[in-house]
């Protein structure tokens, strides 16, 4: 028994060490190409920052379409009908729990939310264009939720 420990945490090291030099090999050339529309990344300098002001700074925020709740059949629908628009790891997805009515007591199933950061205006009316053909699915758009 001691062996067969001994051979796991000794496979899990040689793994952890292994995964860890393969990505120090890639270099900073490789996280550039990971990287999401690295053309609208801008610096600001602190002058610049300064001058927009607290009203400004509120003003960009994340912006986010939040698209929901899907069942698991119409997520994958919905997605198929994403995909032309190419949105690719723009588009994320959070699971949220949707009460519904039966006889007795409310029944809760797990639905998912579709989450745009960042859209295009083109890309927004194609969203509001899709919206109409699911019948209860809500579209909002506004600041994009936390990470908890």
């Amino acid at each position: 028994m001691r062996i067969v420990v001994v051979l796991l945490v000794i496979a899990n090291l040689t793994l952890f060490f292994y995964t860890r030099l393969d990505n120090a090999s890639r270099g900073e050339s490789a996280r550039l190409k990971q990287q999401i529309q690295p053309d609208k990344i801008k610096l600001l300098t602190p002058p610049q920052v300064a001058a927009l002001g607290p009203a400004k700074m509120a003003a960009l925020a994340d912006v986010c379409i939040e698209w929901g709740p899907f069942s698991d059949v119409e997520r994958v629908k919905a997605i198929a009908d994403l995909e032309p628009l190419q949105l690719g790891r723009l588009l994320s997805q959070r699971r949220v729990d949707v009460s519904r009515p039966s006889i007795g007591t409310p029944r809760v199933e797990s639905q998912t939310v579709l989450v745009l950061r960042d859209p295009q205006q083109g890309v927004v009316a194609r969203f509001k264009e899709l919206q109409t053909q699911y019948s209860g699915s809500d579209l909002r758009v506004g600041a994009c939720p936390t990470a908890s």
